[in-house]
């Protein structure tokens, strides 16, 4: 178990928080079955939450993010996998001024469960199929948003190549959207809005002396403009440049992305924006 303290300020907002995390998996059947937990309480204090304006007066609170995670998987053989996972969320005693429409709350709900058919070690090919977290380098751009109490995972179709230091992936993607909106979530209702689609070729390679290069394309399309803002098309290309743990006790790295596209109703094309994609 960890304890942490954390503060962070920006202008005049201001967020202390207080986590205690514990996370574990035990195997059974000499490997071929697995389970998964985590429990994970953090304490917010939060002043001039949604306005940055301290003359508000009312506008800070104080709550309790809780999120549990129990996950079971097998493993009946060396190119198969199969694992399920369900988490808990809630954000309780808060008390945001105006209503929050963005709780960082999503009660029981499925957050994982894919079908992995993959044995790099025999063949340099696999396929993994289902609702799965999706993270790539830093995930500035691509993943799974872990700090948030809810966090984020993709119901995708994604290919692996593996060749000794060398890896590429290629996804299709749409994200999952927790539900919850002015009031407080359900079970069993966050889903995929499948006009909203993720496509992207990533890969890296150990290669280098004392580095790791990525290379990376990404598209968001977003059919129309029913839900969730307007219709786009938004490429991204990028690369990261990062030391290993060979450079110890030195480290840096480099990321550098650029987007271009189109949004419904802008009346121009974009360049150079490097914040519309799922990270």
């Amino acid at each position: 178990m960890s304890t942490i303290l954390k503060r962070n300020s920006l202008m005049v907002a201001c967020v202390i928080s207080l986590v205690s995390s514990t996370t574990a998996q035990y195997e059974f059947a000499d490997g071929k079955l697995w389970a998964t937990a985590q429990e994970r309480a953090r304490v917010e204090y939060r002043a001039n939450n949604t306005t940055f304006d301290s003359a508000i007066a009312d506008d800070e609170d104080v709550f309790l993010l809780n999120r549990v995670r129990i996950g079971l998987g097998a493993k009946p053989c060396d190119w198969f996998k199969v694992y399920g996972e369900l988490q808990d969320a809630r954000e309780i005693n808060s008390q945001r001024v105006p209503p929050n429409t963005n709780l960082e709350e999503g009660l029981l709900d499925w957050r994982q469960g894919w079908v992995e058919l993959a044995n790099v070690g025999e063949f340099p090919l696999g396929l993994k199929v289902g609702r799965q977290e999706l993270s790539y380098g830093e995930e500035r751009l691509i993943g799974s948003f872990d700090w948030n109490n809810v966090g984020r995972v993709f119901d995708a179709v994604k290919l692996h190549w593996q060749s000794g230091n060398c890896w590429l992936d290629m996804f299709g993607a749409s994200v999952v959207n927790n539900t919850v909106a002015t009031g407080r979530a359900n079970s069993f209702d966050d889903k995929t809005y499948w006009g909203d689609d993720f496509y992207g070729i990533y890969g890296h390679t150990d290669a280098l002396p004392k580095h790791k290069w990525d290379l990376y394309a990404l598209l968001r399309d977003k059919s129309d403009g029913a839900a969730a803002g307007p219709a786009r098309q938004i490429y991204t290309v990028g690369t990261r440049f990062a030391t290993t743990e060979k450079m110890a006790p030195w480290d840096y790295w480099l990321e550098i992305a650029g987007q271009f596209g189109h949004i419904q109703g802008s009346g121009e094309k974009l360049f150079g924006e490097t914040t519309d994609a799922w990270n």
